[in-house]
């Protein structure tokens, strides 16, 4: 038996040696799967549970992120935004959104699929977020730069010929209260930003501004909804509403918040803690891509 002969054998063994291994390890990643489905599908009604208590109770009662659903959005801020618009109406149909991420799951995502345009700032590399583009390239990009205070409203110069800007979502992380507060070449109807909601009202911190800073994965970050708040106050902005999660706050401009939403628009009345625990665990991917357009009169529309 020649060399390449005897190779061949002692591979052919070691392959049939090996191969109940192999069975073990798979039956073992098939048993992860479903453990991750069921603790997922756990989660969830552990979610509508603790979603039930929470608008049962008295102090709740008509709060915006009772509205709130999922699409594309981190949590259920998709849901909201749709509530906010249908209050106060529609203009351009334009969006905003810094700090996006890969783009999967972001706030303005959903938005872009109904037939928006707008913008996406982020500044990490390129992570799937451009597979998106191409579909929407017509009335919507993708500029990957690190927004800062100092290049802010250069960056977005663009959008001051659209008329009113609709929305602007911010989340940046540790300098997102510096670059609401830098903002002035735009004047959106609605502004989403985070918020840090370790700290409670009356509590009004933020953390120093630093052009170079990102989220080093801890609990310093951004501004209390507090600090945010007086800050939005002095913009003309009223805070109309946090999300379940603690994550993100909404304000709506001053000339067009009226008493369509739940007054005071105080950072102690819409306040949320900390409930990181409160999103969605299961359902299949998110894909972001064109759907056609079913309209009663004319069938699929393009």
């Amino acid at each position: 038996m020649s060399k390449i002969e005897d190779i061949a054998s002692y591979t052919a063994l070691i392959a049939r040696a090996m191969q109940p291994i192999y069975d073990k390890i798979s039956r073992i990643e098939n048993s992860v799967e479903h453990f991750k489905f069921y603790i997922n599908a756990i989660h969830d009604l552990e979610y509508r549970r603790l979603f039930q208590i929470e608008s049962s109770k008295p102090e709740n009662a008509g709060k915006l992120w009772q509205y709130g659903y999922k699409v594309y959005s981190q949590n259920d801020e998709d849901g909201m935004i749709a509530e906010i618009f249908k209050r106060i109406g529609i203009t351009t149909k334009t969006f905003i959104e810094i700090g996006v991420g890969n783009g999967i799951e972001c706030n303005t995502a959903k938005l872009l699929v109904e037939g928006w345009s707008g913008l996406w700032f982020e500044g990490q590399p390129d992570n799937g977020k451009g597979t998106i583009e191409p579909h929407f390239s017509k009335r919507f990009s993708i500029k990957e730069v690190f927004v800062t205070v100092e290049n802010i409203n250069s960056l977005l110069s663009e959008a001051s010929g659209w008329g009113e800007v609709d929305v602007c979502s911010i989340d940046v992380d540790y300098n997102t209260y510096w670059l609401w507060k830098a903002l002035t070449v735009i004047k959106p109807r609605v502004v989403i930003i985070e918020y840090n909601a370790l700290w409670p009202p009356p509590i009004s911190l933020v953390v120093p501004y630093d052009h170079k800073a990102v989220w080093d994965i801890t609990n310093y970050y951004s501004a209390s909804l507090e600090a945010m708040t007086q800050m939005a106050t002095g913009k003309g902005y009223s805070l109309v509403g946090c999300d379940l999660t603690g994550t993100n706050a909404f304000y709506v401009r001053d000339d067009l918040v009226g008493d369509k939403f739940l007054q005071p628009y105080t950072a102690e009345k819409h306040y949320m803690p900390v409930n990181y625990n409160f999103n969605h665990s299961s359902g299949h991917p998110s894909r972001i891509a064109p759907y056609l357009n079913v309209v009663a009169s004319d069938g699929v529309k393009l």
